[in-house]
Order: structure tokens, then C-alpha cells, then sequence
């Protein structure tokens, strides 16, 4: 439903998905993901943050008639006002503590699990080991990518080419036509294959539970919950804040363009086209009138945006906090 997103948003039963993932984020289960993406961000993103820091000041305190700094920004409004940054409370340390605490204890069951061979996967534990790595960082590339993909498509590609030039490669290769749909298509196949195999490496059938509660211990290591958590928070969430924060700097990253590519040649074989099949008549049954309607309106796409982003300014300044205003950066 990329194609017609207020549709589907408007299906009966959404909001209450909204509102039951919205729960599940309270409870702090997803709070350890924060807490890498603040980590690595820092580390690897630590002059973008300052440029965005600095930019924030600019345009808190001044009252300027220029474009925004995203599209998420222009989609907003110049009249939007964000919510003040709420401090810390101790039920907001609490979610972090017992996130991590069950993010760290499943990833040190998932070693144990392996050392002593307890996996589906018919393999030795140093090839598993080594495969679970391998299929961890594929997952990054591929949860981080949608969201890098999708959000900087209407981007103009000249603004970042430049300094990004493997993000500028991927932007070029995802807008040819119909590219961005094919790619969904491919790394959602990509993404559940990725998965499937981890399953078969992170659910450990072969451990006895001698000793233990049956059915509390085949909850929590048998039926590979364990792996959940640590595939929520490195292979899933992680990536995903990353790409949803810094976009042109991890499409940038080695490797990413290959994934493009791969994620679009599994889709020319076919093994997904049936859901082009379904598309095609779902959106004839809940989306008629929309069809039927101004249809020039609907196949126009939105204006490329020229957006003056951190990432960029990082790059082509020398000294992020000597910046006195993203419009005196020519190549933006």
C-alpha cells in the first residue's frame, strides 16, 4: 500500500495495531535498541550530531522564511511546534534496566545454546556462529535500507552526490521506474529467508529441560524468544533508528548497494510476484474510487525536494560549530 498509504491507514483495525505496538514500546522492551542507537550514533555519527545540534539552535531562535530541514518538516508545517524533550523518570529507567538485562541474558543463552550444539540447523557450532553473524548484519542492511530507501527518494540526489557517492549510486539505481516497489518486494523476501535461517539457529530443540520448568523453560529458550530479543535489537531496531536519523550515511555504507541490487534481482526471479498478483486486486477492491478519480493527480509524484541536511553540512564543513546558518553552505 505505498501507493495509496492514507487508504490504508483509514482500514478498520489499524489504529488498533498503532496503539498495540505503541504498548509494547511503553513496557520497555524495545528500551536497549535506544540505547545501542545512542552508542553507535555517537561513535560513528558524532560530528553530524553536533552540525544537527547547532542547526536545531539556528532555527529555535531564529525566525527565518527558508526551506525546511527535512521533508518531515515541510509535511509538518510552519506553524508545527514539537513536544519539549521530557526528562527521565525512574519507571524510564526501570524499562532500560529490564530491557537490557533480558536483551543481554538472551544473547548469552543464544552462545551457550550453540557451544553445546542445541540448534535445528545441521552444522557445526563454529559455522553456526559464524552464519549467525553473517545473516545478523544481512538483517541490518536489509531493516535499515527500507527506511533509508523509502525516506529519501523524493530527495534531490544532487544535493549529496558529491559526498555520498555509493548513497547517491543506491538513490540513482531505487528511482528508476517502478525500482523502489521491486526492492520492497525483493527484501521482504530477503528479510524472511534471512530470519528463517536465524530461527533455525536461535531455537535450541535439542536442550533438555531436565531440571527446569517444562513450560517456562520452553518458553524462554525452546521456542526462541531468546532469539527475538536479540534479533529485535541488533538486527532490526538498531539499523532502523540509524537509517530513520542518518539516512544518506548509512545508504552510503559499503555493502548497502549490493543489497539493493541483490534485493532486486530476487524480485526478477519471480518469487515474489505473487504479491504484484494480490496488489493489483486489492487495490481494485478498497482503493476503486481513488482510481477513478483524478487519476493525473495521483500519478503525479511529489516535487524533489532540495533539503539541507545534517549529514551533508557535516561533510562539506570544516568546523560544524562555527556554522552560522545552513544557507551559507553553497553545495547544500
Amino acid at each position: 500500500m505505498e501507493e495509496f498509504t492514507l487508504q490504508f491507514l483509514n482500514i478498520l483495525g489499524v489504529e488498533f495495531v498503532i496503539r498495540l505496538c505503541l504498548a509494547a514500546e511503553w513496557i520497555g522492551v524495545c528500551n536497549f535498541s535506544w540505547l545501542l542507537y545512542g552508542t553507535v550514533s555517537r561513535i560513528l555519527c558524532k560530528k553530524v550530531r553536533r552540525v544537527q545540534k547547532t542547526l536545531d539552535t539556528i532555527h529555535s531562535t531564529e525566525n527565518l522564511n527558508e526551506e525546511p530541514m527535512s521533508p518531515h518538516e515541510a509535511n509538518r508545517g510552519p506553524n508545527f511546534v514539537s513536544e519539549p524533550k521530557k526528562e527521565l523518570q525512574l519507571f524510564d529507567y526501570l524499562k532500560y534496566l529490564w530491557s537490557t538485562v533480558v536483551t543481554l541474558g538472551s544473547l548469552i543463552i543464544i552462545i551457550y545454546g550453540i557451544a553445546i550444539q542445541a540448534y535445528v540447523l545441521p552444522i557445526a557450532p563454529g559455522a553456526a556462529y559464524v552464519l549467525a553473524l553473517i545473516l545478523l548484519g544481512n538483517l541490518f542492511y536489509l531493516e535499515g535500507l527500507m527506511i533509508a530507501v523509502v525516506g529519501t527518494q523524493y530527495w534531490d540526489p544532487k544535493t549529496f552526490q558529491d559526498v555520498y557517492p555509493r548513497a547517491f549510486k543506491c538513490h540513482e539505481l531505487m528511482n528508476r521506474p517502478d525500482n523502489v516497489k521491486r526492492f520492497i518486494i525483493g527484501r521482504q523476501f530477503f528479510t524472511v529467508l534471512t530470519n528463517f535461517l536465524l530461527a533455525q539457529i536461535f531455537v535450541f530443540a535439542h536442550w533438555s529441560s531436565d531440571g527446569y520448568e517444562p513450560i517456562l523453560f520452553f518458553i524462554i529458550v525452546k521456542s526462541g524468544m531468546v532469539g527475538v530479543f536479540t534479533i529485535l535489537a541488533f538486527g532490526q531496531l538498531l539499523p532502523e533508528l540509524l537509517a530513520a536519523q542518518y539516512p544518506l550515511r548509512f545508504m552510503d555504507l559499503y555493502y548497502s548497494y549490493t543489497v539493493c541490487v541483490i534485493s532486486l534481482i530476487l524480485d526478477a526471479c519471480a518469487v515474489g510476484h505473487a504479491a504484484w498478483a494480490m496488489y493489483f486486486v486489492t487495490r481494485r477492491t478498497c482503493c476503486k474510487s481513488q482510481m477513478e478519480g483524478d487519476r493525473a493527480a495521483h500519478d503525479t509524484k511529489p516535487e524533489i525536494l532540495r533539503v539541507q541536511s545534517a549529514e551533508v553540512i557535516a561533510k562539506l564543513a570544516k568546523s560544524p560549530l562555527r556554522i552560522q546558518h545552513p544557507a551559507s553552505v553553497d553545495s547544500v
